[in-house]
């Protein structure tokens, strides 16, 4: 399971399922992305809302989870072109108009790839992701870097948040678009100096865009998927590091969770029973609260 702001992601026989209740959400609406059987490799999105009405937001290759808003009028995804290469789009209900592009660049000739799955922010204002192209056409840009970027829809925006930076995973973003949680090798804060995965917040209600590490370099957590919650008290992030917390003696890749207001990080997952061991996917996600958390796993 993955979670964008609070929507719950389960992955099952080709179906993807963001359910806004599985996760204490009862106002949120749910969107389900299923693999289309014919033969021409297209997927189907749908918006269900809460009395169940089922509502077909696009048609596209778009085998990737994609992102809706807290209310189900705005629908975000990724989009595999015919040269193989990712674009991020968005839709808006009724879902009968244009698709519209995202991470567009002014100059064609400066595209890149989309690198990550976009995440849209629960009030559908902001999308964050991750792109090789110097969207910004900003100078110091590092050719191939996946940097970070942010899109305001409602201004037609686009910001840049890191300056190769080489973010890897997808990123994740509060519901109100103020924080933004990502994971990178590269040495952004002074003390990072362990050259794997760390887990960063951007908050973005500072004039500096602060940036904060939430794993200690010391202990070289490799950190890959991350997920913040709405209000962007918690992000929950995966780690096969077996020091980040005592007793985490199983060998395999666990979740954790930060607290950023008391600081802690709480392993989540663990032994299932007494024979069997658990493995977090790349599928996790966690509640608006940062109290629930919703995770892939199998046993061994």
């Amino acid at each position: 399971m993955r979670t964008h702001l609070g929507i719950s992601i389960i992955k099952s026989f080709g179906i993807f399922i963001l359910a806004g209740l599985a996760l204490g959400m009862p106002r949120a609406a749910a969107a389900q992305v299923i693999l289309n059987s014919s033969n021409d490799g297209l997927q189907a999105i749908y918006v269900k809302d809460s009395s169940g009405q089922l509502t077909l937001a696009a048609e596209c290759r778009c085998p990737f989870p994609p992102s809706v808003s807290l209310d189900g009028s705005r629908v975000v995804y990724r989009v595999v072109q015919p040269d193989g290469t990712s674009a991020a789009y968005y839709k808006d209900a009724p879902f009968d108009g244009s698709a519209v592009r995202i991470d567009a660049v002014a100059d064609p000739a400066s595209a890149g790839p989309l690198s990550s799955t976009p995440a849209l922010s629960g009030n559908g204002q902001f999308v964050v992701f991750t792109s090789t192209a110097n969207v910004d056409d900003a100078s110091g840009e590092v050719p191939g870097s996946a940097d970070l970027f942010i899109r305001d829809l409602a201004s037609g925006s686009t910001e840049r948040l890191t300056l190769g930076a080489h973010v890897t995973g997808n990123p994740s973003i509060s519901a109100d678009g103020r924080f933004v949680a990502f994971a990178t090798s590269s040495q952004l804060a002074p003390e990072d100096v362990n050259a794997v995965g760390d887990v960063y917040v951007i908050d973005r209600s500072k004039s500096d865009l602060a940036l904060r590490l939430l794993t200690s370099p010391a202990l070289k957590a490799a950190a890959t998927d991350v997920a913040i919650s709405a209000g962007g008290s918690a992000v929950a992030f995966t780690s096969a590091a077996d020091n980040l917390v005592a007793d985490d003696a199983n060998g395999l890749a666990d979740v954790f969770v930060v607290d950023l207001r008391a600081g802690t990080t709480t392993r989540i997952t663990g032994p299932v029973n007494s024979t069997s061991q658990s493995v977090a996917s790349r599928f996790i996600g966690i509640s608006g609260n940062g109290r629930r958390i919703a995770f892939g796993a199998g046993g061994s």
